[in-house]
């Protein structure tokens, strides 16, 4: 199981990466081998890595979107990937 934490500012302040960096930190437990902080404006996400299934190798989370206009972290099982991918007309290479 990894570890995720999320910062949110309703007054809009941006969130502060040192804070994240720092909450990331204290996730290690949960996620020993990365850990990863960022911020969106006066949203951040703090994600702590661990690798539990061959799915799990070589992701990277936060997960963007291209115009970085939705941002998701995940900590789960996905069933059934390549349905959904298809399902919402991914490449294969963007399953990953």
């Amino acid at each position: 199981m990894s570890g995720i934490a999320a910062v949110f500012h309703r007054n809009h302040q941006p969130a502060e990466q040192k804070t994240l960096e720092r909450i990331a930190r204290s996730l290690s437990p949960y996620g020993p081998e990365k850990q990863v902080a960022k911020t969106f404006g006066p949203i951040g996400f703090a994600y702590a890595h661990f690798t539990n299934t061959p799915e799990a190798r070589g992701q990277y989370q936060p997960v963007t979107t291209r115009e970085k206009r939705f941002i998701s972290v995940f900590d789960g099982r996905l069933d059934n990937r390549d349905d959904l991918g298809a399902a919402l007309d991914m490449k294969p290479v963007d399953l990953r």
